[in-house]
């Protein structure tokens, strides 16, 4: 059904006119499967805790949505402090802790285990918001984004049947193979960015970042031009 549901999306895709089509974005594409292998481990990993079903989508559904607030809380107060470099770091760091540490050996009750697991699985989680956050305000497309996210579940969740093959804890290493394809797709488009502000006439400088919500939120971050600057010349 999910390869169904790709094919029927790159069909529909290539029907549409070059001149509303957007390049599919790689960055939320990654972003949607990622986050999905993730929730996946994060479910059947508290299920060995917590044992009943419902507990278990009521604690991972919980933890999920108070990661996300807290992403986006930082992202709103704290943009200008937050890099997307160090962030995807992070994420990669935290899910690296999440692979390697032995939540069945540790010497507590089960229900003190689950809720160290969950802590521990939050941690990524808040990284992945925080960077989809910040990639979401300047993308050039929003629906395009969206669309290019919601197909990236979808892969996701075709990927989840590796388990099968090499056993649910895999699932991280597989997260941790597409988290750095979004960031891959990250550098791509901070080229693609740099390379369309360098080609641009210099008179024309401006007019190109303010026209473009990446460049200008990205020139920004870099201290080489903000549209505030543009009356600081003058007496």
């Amino acid at each position: 059904m999910g390869l169904l549901v790709i094919l029927i999306a790159a069909g529909l895709y290539s029907q549409t006119g070059k001149d509303v089509r957007h390049t599919p974005s790689l960055f939320f594409f990654a972003m949607g499967a990622g986050f999905l292998l993730l929730e996946t481990q994060f479910i059947s990993r508290l299920a060995l805790f917590f044992g009943t079903v419902w507990q278990v989508n009521g604690i991972v559904i919980s933890a999920l949505l108070l990661a996300l607030l807290l992403a986006n809380m930082l992202v709103e107060y704290g943009e200008n402090f937050l890099r997307r470099s160090w962030i995807l770091v992070g994420l990669l760091s935290g899910l690296a802790v999440a692979y390697w540490i032995p939540f069945d050996r540790i010497p507590a009750s089960p229900t003190v285990a689950g809720l160290i697991a969950a802590g521990v699985f939050a941690i990524p989680v808040v990284f992945a918001g925080m960077l989809f956050a910040l990639e979401f305000r300047v993308v050039a497309s929003p629906s395009a984004a969206l669309g290019a996210n919601m197909l990236g579940a979808v892969a996701g969740g075709l990927m989840e049947n590796l388990s099968l093959l090499f056993g649910m804890r895999a699932l991280l290493l597989v997260a941790i193979s597409v988290y750095c394809l979004a960031g891959i797709g990250l550098w791509r488009g901070w080229r693609a960015g740099i390379s369309t502000q360098d080609k641009a006439p210099a008179a024309d400088h401006s007019s190109v970042v303010l026209s473009n919500p990446a460049l200008r939120h990205r020139s920004g971050e870099r201290g080489e031009f903000t549209p505030g600057s543009l009356g600081s010349s003058t007496p």
